[in-house]
């Protein structure tokens, strides 16, 4: 019994690492590093005050701005520096396009749907041995994996699925009978 609930448990683990467990809002860019910017407050402040002043992208025009800006101070600034920045709004603007589509709205509706049905399984069942993510197959995909006992499964297929998650959830509960 207890070599099955070590296979068990290792069949979770590699379960939960083949799912996309970090927020992929933390990777998106929506503003110009410090580091560029006071690269450029060194050479050119009046830039950077303009920059600043467009401190996180939340529309195109924005984004237009930003782009006009850096086109506009081309010969202000060292061409390595120019680049970098430009690298950093071409970024910033590929981001934005990314979440103002089908998917990206999809998948950024599912990670807020994961981030609040993480906090409230933590506090509701702090000892539950279940994990919460997205599918690296198909990262529209909201899987909700576990071991619980054979009782359990149910009410946490229940639980979760009256939470109003955006997209269907692909369960991969593991049942462990309890002797």
């Amino acid at each position: 019994m207890e070599e099955q609930k070590i296979q068990q448990l290792y069949r979770f683990k590699i379960e939960k690492e083949n799912t996309i467990q970090y927020p992929i809002k933390e990777l998106l860019k929506d503003s110009i590093n410090d580091w560029i910017l006071s690269d450029i407050q060194q050479i050119n402040v009046k830039l950077v005050k303009e920059l600043r002043l467009i401190s996180k992208v939340h529309n195109k025009d924005d984004i237009k701005r930003l782009k006009c800006l850096v086109k506009n101070n081309k010969s202000n600034l060292p061409s390595m520096l120019y680049d970098e920045l430009k690298s950093a709004v071409k970024e910033i603007a590929e981001d934005f396009e990314w979440v103002c589509s089908k998917d990206g709205q999809i998948i950024m509706k599912i990670e807020d749907w994961i981030e609040n049905a993480r906090l409230r399984l933590g506090k509701e069942y702090p000892d539950v041995l279940i994990y919460i993510g997205r599918s690296f197959v198909n990262p529209k995909e909201l899987i909700i994996g576990g071991v619980v006992n054979d009782d359990e499964q149910k009410l946490f297929e229940n639980y979760f699925n009256n939470q109003n998650p955006p997209v269907p959830i692909h369960f991969k509960i593991i049942v462990q009978n309890e002797e």
